[in-house]
């Protein structure tokens, strides 16, 4: 799903913990853009960390910037498919390693009208881009709120764009924390959940679970679905005390699930 960064102008860089955990969490590669010369000028491909850091320490020190690492969905793991790009219509813009435009572009999410196999090996990102965004009258008009909507309503996913004159917008919902934009929580260290077995040592490993009285509100149990019958993890809206929940997989049923 990806995570973009987003460095308002005066602010700073991450720390490189938190750049470090961006990156391993979303490891297909990434990217980053800021201004330069009156342009907004885009270096992406990254598929080693060290490069990746040295490349945007020398040439980022403050805001306005966008960072962008990449986990991939549509569009094959490859350099020229790490974000951000540029507003263009030309597959070879949009696969550039480095260039400049009036407006940079990163995306979080998965655009699904343009998830597509194609002849370009490009991305829902790229096609979007290709096909909707570079439209003189969606580009040009991006400081109407009209358009903004009409943006939104096609991506229906996140977006974080930034333009010549070092106005940043941002679409969908992000995290603001200590004056920097995050477009999920990717950014935080990862909190492995243990699992029943770990709570025990080999001799207390036959204990039946059941005579554990706080295991129901550590650890809820699995359920099945007499919908689907079959043991179901889909949904994270079980009511456990009373067994109800609406499944995610058919939004118009509501369905009961038996604790087992």
């Amino acid at each position: 799903m990806c995570i973009i960064i987003v460095v308002p102008k005066g602010e700073k860089l991450p720390s490189i913990d938190t750049i470090k955990e961006c990156w391993y969490r979303n490891p297909d590669g990434a990217g980053y853009c800021y201004l330069s010369g009156g342009l907004v000028a885009g270096r992406k491909g990254f598929m080693n960390f060290d490069k990746f850091m040295n490349s945007v320490t020398n040439n980022v020190t403050s805001g306005p910037a966008i960072l962008h690492f990449r986990i991939a969905t549509t569009g094959s793991v490859v350099p020229g498919n790490t974000h951000p790009f540029p507003v263009s219509k030309m597959v070879t813009d949009l696969k550039a390693l480095r260039w400049k435009s009036q407006i940079g572009v990163a995306h979080n999410g998965v655009i699904h009208r343009y998830a597509v196999k194609n002849a370009y090996d490009l991305s829902d990102t790229q096609l979007f881009i290709k096909g909707f965004l570079s439209k003189p009258r969606i580009y040009k008009r991006l400081r109407f709120k009209g358009t903004q909507k009409e943006v939104y309503r096609e991506a229906g996913s996140k977006l974080a764009i930034l333009d010549s004159s070092g106005v940043i917008r941002l679409f969908g919902d992000f995290i603001q924390d200590k004056g920097l934009y995050y477009s999920n929580s990717s950014y935080k260290p990862y909190k492995k959940e243990k699992w029943v077995w770990e709570l025990y040592d080999k001799k207390n490993a036959e204990k039946d679970l059941d005579d554990v009285p706080y295991l129901w509100d550590v650890y809820p149990r699995p359920s099945v679905c007499e919908y689907r019958d079959r043991e179901c993890y889909e949904c994270d809206y079980l009511d456990y005390n009373y067994g109800k929940a609406t499944c995610l997989l058919d939004d118009n049923e509501e369905e009961r699930f038996e604790l087992l």
